[in-house]
């Protein structure tokens, strides 16, 4: 999803309503921050694998974005 998409998407909700994200261990969590990262696109080798990864602070090598995204995170 791009950002026009994304904003498409929320102008068509209430402007009031909560934002919030579902919980790893069930129910929602409320939106805390929106903000841009660097993430390079993996090869996933299972269903469970990310599509995209950001820098890893340990790594030794550098890090190559192929793209800044939009992060939505929660606490």
């Amino acid at each position: 999803m791009t950002v026009t998409e994304l904003i498409a998407a929320l102008g068509r909700l209430p402007a009031d309503a909560r934002v919030v994200l579902p919980h790893f261990h069930g129910g929602f969590v409320d939106v805390v921050s929106v903000h841009p990262e660097p993430v390079r696109r993996t090869v996933a080798e299972t269903m469970a694998d990310a599509a995209y990864e950001g820098a890893d602070p340990l790594a030794e090598a550098p890090f190559a974005p192929d793209e800044t995204a939009i992060v939505i995170d929660s606490e």
